[in-house]
C-alpha cells in the first residue's frame, strides 16, 4: 500500500486574471469567448415590457445566482450548462449582456455575449 501522509496537495488551480481568459481546473476557460442562448428561468413580470433586441445585463447576484436584469429590474436567472464558466469570468472582471432572441407569454430566451464597454 502507498502512503498518504506527508505534504498537502492542492487539485485546484487558482483562477488567474488574463487578457483573454482565466484558467480552472478543468483547463483554460477563454471569457471573451463565452456565447450561448439560453431560456431565463422564473422569468418576472417585466418581461412582458420587452421586445426582441432589448439588451439585458447579466449579473452574478448576492446569492451567487446568475440573474438578467434590464435597466435594474430583474427578469430572470440563467440555467445553462455555461453558467459555471460564466461565474467564473464574472468573479475575474469580465462584463457580459443578453440580447433578447425570442419571447413568448412564458418564455424569454437570450444570447449571452461577453461585453466591452
Amino acid at each position: 500500500m502507498k502512503g498518504g501522509g506527508g505534504g498537502s496537495h492542492s487539485y485546484t488551480r487558482e483562477i488567474q486574471n488574463s487578457t483573454k481568459g482565466i484558467s480552472s481546473a478543468s483547463g483554460e476557460i477563454n471569457c471573451k469567448d463565452i456565447q450561448f442562448d439560453t431560456d431565463l428561468k422564473n422569468i418576472q413580470p417585466i418581461t412582458k415590457t420587452l421586445k426582441v433586441g432589448d439588451i439585458l445585463s447579466i449579473e452574478k447576484n448576492d446569492l451567487g445566482l446568475v440573474v438578467a436584469l434590464y435597466n435594474g429590474k430583474l427578469c430572470g436567472m440563467l440555467d445553462s450548462l455555461a453558467v459555471s464558466s460564466l461565474i467564473k469570468c464574472i468573479d475575474a472582471g469580465f462584463i457580459y449582456k443578453g440580447s433578447v432572441v425570442e419571447l413568448q407569454s412564458t418564455n424569454c430566451k437570450v444570447k449571452v455575449r461577453h461585453y466591452t464597454p
